[in-house]
């Protein structure tokens, strides 16, 4: 078997720069470079077109704003399909600088995910901004701030376009009763009040909510009261128990300990603690 190479960084980058950034046209034909691994982390994702690449022995069909997340002892290679070649932006950089990163603010950690995971799928709109702020990044080699920008930057376009394609699965009408109720706070009605907006039987609709959401109806229900209520008790004045009324709850203690199960503090509290920043 043959040996696979591993690059370090420093075979990318001059002295003084930090990353590498490219945008690739001309990759390899059928039969192009082999496999290899790196002592840092990649990034790459299609701009037009369509490419294969493999990984770890696998083979993959990338189409326009797909992308891949790439970990140091990863064994692969991009390749040609086709006659026309895909367009595709590499960003290579430590993997120390994404880590940190993810430690900060919180981010799942795709650098460890398995490679499924490490997939990405981006809104074909966002790719004009996404590679104008390439360009940007590639002007400034030498700024740890503007990679930090931009990696954060490029996770965030992967959350919202997977919450996109989360919406895409939730029926309209189901998503628009939830916004509905949201936006009226006519949270009294119950799930069979829900169900009766949507024209639609209750055991129909929580059968849909558990499929979409991995929730009940009356589960969705009750962390939208809830979210409302805290929200009302940040950013207003309002008696708690007119608070809790509106959010729902008929029962004053009821709405107490569910509150506090919730957010871990007691509704008074949880007003206190949330205001007493600007005092």
């Amino acid at each position: 078997m043959a040996r696979i190479p591993r690059y370090p960084l420093h075979r990318f980058v001059a002295p003084g720069e930090v990353f590498h950034i490219a945008r690739v046209d001309t990759l390899g034909a059928e039969s192009g470079a082999p496999p290899h691994r790196h002592t840092f982390s990649e990034v790459f994702w299609v701009e037009r077109g369509e490419i294969e690449y493999v990984i770890n022995g696998r083979w993959k069909v990338l189409k326009q704003g797909e992308g891949v997340w790439v970990k140091p002892d990863d064994a692969h290679a991009l390749y040609r399909r086709g006659k026309r070649p895909g367009v595709l932006v590499n960003l290579a950089y430590p993997t120390r600088q994404f880590a940190q990163l993810a430690r900060r603010y919180g981010i799942p950690s795709v650098i460890e995910a398995d490679e499924p995971r490490r997939r990405f799928r981006l809104a074909v709109d966002d790719l004009p901004r996404l590679g104008a702020m390439a360009d940007r990044l590639d002007r400034r080699r030498d700024s740890r701030l503007l990679l930090a920008w931009f990696l954060l930057e490029l996770f965030r376009l992967n959350e919202r376009s997977a919450s996109r394609e989360h919406s895409r699965l939730v029926p309209a009408w189901l998503e628009g009763a939830m916004d509905e109720t949201r936006r009226t706070g006519s949270f009294h009605d119950g799930p069979a009040g829900l169900a009766r907006r949507v024209g639609k039987s209750p055991e129909h609709v929580n059968r849909v909510a558990r499929q979409c959401y991995g929730k009940t109806t009356s589960q969705l229900l009750n962390a939208m009261r809830l979210e409302h209520a805290a929200r009302e008790l940040r950013m207003t004045s309002r008696p708690i128990i007119e608070i809790a009324f509106q959010s729902g709850y008929s029962n004053l203690g009821y709405f107490y300990r569910r509150f506090k199960e919730h957010f871990h503090r007691p509704p008074r509290r949880y007003r206190l603690e949330e205001r007493s920043i600007v005092q």
